[in-house]
């Protein structure tokens, strides 16, 4: 990457100097002017380690017969950490304008006829595992002509056999199916590092076969700088790679231990209600039953494992006739998994509104409020009849409301100035939105209003 970067680099700064070259009075090309095509075609080649290669060169415009390794030169432009450190010091330390980096010569070893037509190049790049280039330049000394072959670098990929790694977890094994390539028989720990929320954990085995890897680590993940679980990552070097050039990185979320009831499974049938309650690492999923699963008021009538982390269950109480019903009695109760305690956590759905304009409008002022769905989406078809105000926004009048997204909403309201401007003014308003204006998580309308009071100022 480092690599990468620095390349990136050294071709803004040539582009930078190309540009203040021609602006100083360099005439720019024109289409009869620009660099004919290359006489002679060389075919591409596959990245090998080996450094070992065969390009096929023809051509129709110039005579190829006769050719041998003594009249082929093959090299390209080194471009690896140490040139471009060294090319970027040269610079800085004397008067040149231009990038100066070295090329490096490769061994022809061969030049041989084919029935084609062409001729069968082989050549030797020893470099190749440590340095690798994006082209060989072929000089074919007494024709006085060149060619390029491309090196084609294959897609390798990483797939984990895991979908996440629990926050607390104090060990985990994942399996790396690789594509693209395989993986090389003699692959270690020292081919593999650890990166992101697995920083802090160790490998404690590698085990491998010709497409699979099989990584155990001992440790937990880790929070970064924000305090948040990022991604961790299992990543493989060149050297475990047949054919490898560079780092291959597999991704593995983290699941915050945690138990909830899944908002979107929750469904009313019969009187009772259904629903998927998830854990992660909190409590084993495995002794949960119907007798040890505890909600304050209702009562769980079943329990059955459906995975390693999911149990339905079927809940009832009195008073309950829909999951809006459930929502608000049993939202916030208390919920016990064993010894594990936490709240059920369903509500409907809610908003936010974000102060994002306000302008003049004869004895009015004219806000434009961003609304940000929680828990739920906005009903695509809402109208501004479902918006009502109080408190300083007393008679006000929502004048349009338009959903965005699913979860944002664009609302501007007409409200009396009663004297305050645009710099002055100061209001604490309620924003109300009429039942049926969002759609809860589990795909039923608000059965009650939603309504939000803040502070709306210059300041705010």
């Amino acid at each position: 990457m480092t690599r990468m970067k620095q390349l990136l680099s050294l071709i803004l700064a040539l582009v930078i100097i190309g540009s203040v070259l021609t602006a100083c009075g360099e005439p720019k090309s024109t289409p009869d002017e620009a660099e004919p095509e290359q006489a002679i075609i060389a075919t591409a080649v596959t990245f090998a380690k080996s450094g070992k290669y065969t390009t096929t060169v023809t051509s129709d415009k110039v005579d190829l017969s006769g050719i041998t390794a003594k009249d082929v030169e093959i090299s390209y432009v080194d471009t690896s950490d140490i040139a471009l450190e060294e090319a970027q010091q040269s610079t800085a330390t004397s008067d040149e304008e231009d990038f100066v980096l070295p090329t490096v010569k490769v061994k022809v070893t061969g030049v041989e006829a084919n029935a084609n037509g062409g001729y069968d190049i082989s050549f030797t790049d020893e470099n190749a595992p440590l340095n690798p280039t994006n082209y060989y330049d072929i000089n074919f000394t007494k024709l006085e002509e060149t060619a390029s072959a491309e090196v084609v670098y294959p897609e390798i990929t990483l797939t984990p056999d895991v979908e996440n790694v629990i926050s607390n977890a104090k060990e985990a094994k994942v399996t790396l199916a690789i594509d693209g390539s395989t993986f090389e028989d003699g692959i270690s720990e020292s081919d593999i590092y650890l990166d992101n929320a697995f920083s802090d954990m160790e490998i404690e085995s590698v085990s491998s076969s010709d497409k699979n890897l099989t990584v155990q680590l001992k440790g937990s993940p880790v929070r970064n700088e924000a305090g948040a679980y990022q991604w961790g990552s299992v990543n493989v070097k060149p050297s475990g790679i047949k054919d490898g050039y560079a780092d291959v990185t597999s991704k593995v979320d983290i699941q915050l231990a945690s138990a909830y009831i899944d908002v979107t499974t929750l469904k009313s049938e019969n009187g009772k209600i259904n629903a998927d309650l998830k854990a992660y690492g909190v409590v084993d999923i495995n002794t949960l039953t119907k007798d040890n699963i505890k909600i304050d008021g209702a009562t769980v009538e079943a329990a059955e494992k459906a995975d390693e982390n999911t149990v339905k269950l079927t809940i009832a109480a009195d008073g309950v006739k829909s999951v809006n019903d459930f929502a608000d009695l049993f939202g916030e109760k208390a919920m016990k998994l064993g010894d594990y305690e936490t709240t059920v956590s369903v509500l409907q759905a809610s908003f936010y509104p974000v102060f994002d304009y306000v302008e003049e409008d004869g004895d009015n002022l004219k806000l434009t409020l961003k609304l940000y769905a929680n828990n739920g989406t906005f009903d695509k078809n809402i109208k501004a009849e479902a918006v009502t105000f109080a408190d300083d926004f007393e008679g006000a009048k929502a004048e349009s409301i338009k959903v965005d997204s699913d979860t944002l909403a664009t609302l501007i309201l007409s409200v009396p100035a009663n004297g305050q401007t645009t710099e002055t003014m100061a209001m604490n308003g309620t924003v109300t939105l009429a039942a049926g204006a969002l759609a809860n998580a589990w795909g039923d309308m608000t059965s009650k209003e939603a309504s939000y009071t803040r502070d709306y100022s210059g300041e705010s």
